[in-house]
């Protein structure tokens, strides 16, 4: 009888164990992924001018290692630059490390700045993330981890520098942890389309926006 009902329970287990098998893994995995990832081998991922005089030209050739890269023209003032809304990818209170790969022919000083916005109040916030002097015709990497407070949104980052120099950039990255349905966002960024912006045509500072409740958002991808 023991016997028997020691093989019973034996039964029991390896029939529970094959169940299980089939059903997938509930919690996702929690790891290091790249929430942004622009390369501007297909599309502008969404970088703009940050003034109406500023334009912005993926060219193929000189980007970070010879691939196609971001340049940057056309600046009036050392406040103007390159921007792009990232507002959809990250989230306030979280800790995100922020970088960018820039190139001028002149020796300069970058800066990468983050904006985002009080989603209560939309008070907006600057926040130097980074600053760097870069040597003349030299790729140099500019990274900073950083928290935006809790209630925050309308990310937006911007790359200038101390002139008015044209410069390039290249290979820009936010990455922080990230679950298994975070991931899947930052491959839709990665791999999304640019349509009706041809390759090598230069982008200019989107003339229209508009607002939804306290959010605002950018046409185009």
């Amino acid at each position: 009888m023991n016997k028997q009902k020691w093989l019973a329970g034996l039964t029991a287990v390896l029939c529970s164990a094959g169940a299980l098998s089939c059903f997938p893994a509930i919690s996702g995995t929690v790891s290091a992924a790249e929430l942004v990832s622009n390369d501007f081998e297909v599309n502008y991922g969404g970088w703009y001018g940050s003034a109406d005089a500023v334009a912005l030209t993926a060219e193929d050739g000189i980007g970070h290692n010879t691939s196609r890269g971001m340049s940057v023209t056309g600046r009036t003032s050392t406040s103007d630059g390159a921007s792009a809304e990232k507002g959809f990818y990250l989230s306030g209170g979280e800790t995100y490390t922020y970088s960018v790969w820039v190139y001028s022919e002149t020796a300069e000083r970058f800066h990468l700045s983050l904006s985002c916005a009080d989603l209560d109040t939309a008070q907006e916030t600057e926040t130097e993330l980074t600053a760097k002097q870069a040597r003349a015709g030299k790729w140099t990497k500019l990274s900073a981890s950083y928290r935006a407070p809790e209630n925050s949104g309308e990310f937006r980052l911007t790359i200038t520098t101390d002139s008015t120099n044209d410069f390039v950039f290249d290979d820009v990255t936010v990455t922080g942890k990230s679950d298994s349905s975070e991931v899947s966002a930052a491959a839709a960024e990665k791999g999304r389309s640019f349509a009706g912006r041809a390759r090598g045509k230069a982008l200019r500072r989107p003339p229209d926006r508009f607002k939804l409740g306290a959010r605002q958002f950018l046409p185009g991808p």
